[in-house]
């Protein structure tokens, strides 16, 4: 059976191409090689010119010190690939060399070796734990020490590589913003690496033990084990999506299983949240700008038609008179063709020719306005709560006032019994590269018109900007179900934006962020 392979090896598999680390480069043809630098620590003289003279004839340079200062002193200069070191000297003796090396930058790098005449347990114990990668005893083979260092440089090396490697592929792992989870062929989790080192569902301490079924949702862990049992067939495993519904809300995940080995696979999961999101906006522009190039041409028939029989209406008015018993029929009719013109004004709101013409508009002013109006005579309250210094906005005044009257209308009617709606505008600030935010960076005005009614039911939230969508009854006249949708055309032209939440049975809340006027000033200042 397979050796099991860590997530960072089983991702590199399955993506090669892009992460697979290069050969190291060879030295130029010709180009001189220098010989591997050994620093001979020992009061000795004669040892260290039998060690020395060994190691030289061995291919080795050797650089030599007699006392525990002078070769931490050298070993900062020169940075040799290996040290020599005598355990007896007088000052500082070798293992206090030895754990002053490793403390140094690089000294943990290079293989330190301890030249030593006590063979005791205790004195081997002491030098492994002062950092010494091995130790030789006296009196010293010199025809085998060459060899010997070579071995331990070619080892030292091979292992300061690994580390680098170890270092390099935890900088590529941890920047893989992924959730990734080794598990075997029964589903249960073997190692798990965070998406950007957050946790997902549980702590990722947590997971490792743990069966797919008692982390995922039931048909999210299905998915898994299917497609694991297809990679592990070599069938080739689909891409597949989910979402799961967390705290802060529904978030949407593509993932993918990669076999490793006989009987596991990586499973490797990406959050698309903000990828869904970007592509539902885009559909809802997308399908508002087909209904405002069907809306405007009609609006421009239409009106032709509407001109041709008010200019006739007026022509009838003047030979009949106001006497007439039939002027009052005329005139009802003429109402009727000035609603209609009204009616075609608001489709060609969906159009390029709908442009906002901005001006500096108070928003307090602007909403207590609206709210008088759309609750005239109802049997519901409403309550402003306003900032003492509230920006102004560059809008439509026409337009944007539209926009406050039918979202407090539909507040409205979604309180038959009564009640209060509460409308808190606030200054906000969206930070650059607020990746979380719809809105691009600067000053916004957030209007909050919050109703006690009947709430949206949760199918229908995702369409209630849609053209001609209404939980209203069809033949109720009490609306085409474009009110809404010319709310987000109009908020969306003027480079705001608008969502809503909304719970059956306690009430809907619209928030609207508009951007605030490049003076900020409230009205008055």
């Amino acid at each position: 059976m397979e050796k099991s392979q860590g997530i960072f090896d089983l991702f590199m598999s399955a993506d090669s191409e892009v992460f697979q680390q290069p050969p190291p480069k060879k030295a130029d043809a010709g180009a001189p090689i220098e010989p591997p630098l050994v620093l001979i620590v020992d009061d000795d003289k004669t040892l260290q010119f039998l060690a020395g003279n060994a190691l030289r004839k061995s291919g080795f340079s050797v650089v030599s010190a007699q006392n525990g200062e002078d070769a931490l002193e050298l070993f900062v200069s020169l940075r040799p690939q290996m040290v020599l070191l005598d355990v007896l000297m007088p000052g500082m003796d070798g293992f206090e060399v030895c754990s002053a090396l490793r403390r140094l930058p690089g000294g943990d790098a290079a293989p330190v070796v301890m030249m030593t005449s006590l063979d005791d347990v205790a004195s081997i114990r002491r030098a492994y734990e002062a950092g010494a990668t091995d130790f030789i005893t006296k009196p010293i083979n010199w025809v085998i020490l060459g060899h010997r260092v070579r071995y331990m440089i070619r080892s030292s090396e091979t292992a300061n590589e690994l580390r680098r490697s170890e270092a390099r592929n935890k900088a590529i792992l941890d920047a893989v913003p992924d959730l990734m989870f080794r598990m075997n062929k029964d589903g249960v989790l073997l190692e798990v690496k965070g998406a950007n080192g957050k946790d997902f569902l549980l702590p990722a301490r947590e997971l490792p033990g743990k069966r797919i079924g008692e982390v995922m949702p039931p048909e999210v862990s299905r998915q898994v084990m299917y497609c694991m049992e297809r990679a592990l067939e070599g069938r080739g495993a689909p891409l597949f999506e989910f979402s799961i519904r967390l705290a802060a809300g529904v978030r949407y995940y593509e993932a993918r299983v990669v076999t490793c080995g006989e009987d596991e696979a990586l499973c490797i999961v990406r959050d698309i949240s903000e990828r869904k999101t970007m592509e539902e906006d885009l559909l809802k522009v997308k399908k508002l700008e087909a209904t405002g190039i069907l809306a405007a041409g009609i609006a421009h028939d239409f009106n032709n038609i509407l001109s041709v029989i008010l200019a006739n209406i007026n022509v009838v008015e003047m030979h009949l008179g106001s006497a007439n018993p039939d002027f009052r029929l005329l005139t009802e009719v003429e109402e009727a063709a000035l609603r209609a013109r009204d009616l075609t004004r608001r489709f060609i709101t969906f159009s390029t020719e709908g442009a906002p013409h901005r001006r500096l508009t108070s928003v307090e002013a602007l909403i207590n306005d609206c709210a008088s109006r759309a609750l005239d005579k109802s049997n519901i309250e409403y309550k402003c709560i306003f900032p003492e210094k509230l920006w102004q906005i560059d809008v439509d005044e026409g337009q944007m006032r539209h926009v406050f009257y039918n979202i407090i209308v539909n507040a409205r009617e979604a309180m038959p019994r009564g009640g209060i709606i509460r409308i808190l505008a606030e200054n906000m600030e969206v930070e650059p590269g607020n990746a979380d935010s719809p809105l691009k960076a600067g000053k916004y005005v957030r209007i909050s018109i919050e109703d006690q009614g009947i709430g949206i039911p949760r199918e229908n939230l995702e369409n209630v900007f849609d053209p001609y969508f209404s939980t209203k009854e069809r033949c109720s006249r009490k609306g085409m179900g474009l009110g809404l949708t010319m709310a987000y055309t109009t908020v969306k032209k003027h480079d705001g934006h608008i969502f809503l939440e909304s719970e059956p049975g306690v009430g809907t809340v619209f928030h609207l962020h508009i951007p605030a006027s490049e003076s900020w000033q409230t009205v008055g200042e």
